[in-house]
């Protein structure tokens, strides 16, 4: 490998490494505001309020499912190769 391409690859990883927090911040408030959108919209077409509360509680994509998502992919690579 080049010096330039050791580089290179430490700045982009600092530069990841930067703009993780704000990536994880940012992911949080849009799913707080697409789960609540959600919910409006499942009571304005009729569904009763308790039934909304229960299916945006499970409203997909929580932050701990891509964390354990990262956290497992270096097993599975390790175990297809």
């Amino acid at each position: 490998m080049s010096p330039g391409n050791i580089l290179r690859t430490i700045f982009y990883t600092f530069i990841m490494l930067v703009r993780a927090p704000f990536m994880i911040v940012s992911f949080y408030f849009k799913r707080r505001r697409a789960i609540g959108c959600f919910k409006r919209t499942l009571i304005a077409s009729g569904v009763p309020r308790r039934e909304a509360n229960e299916l945006a509680r499970n409203y997909p994509f929580k932050l701990g499912d891509f964390i354990s998502l990262a956290r497992s992919a270096p097993r599975q690579i390790k175990n297809a190769g």
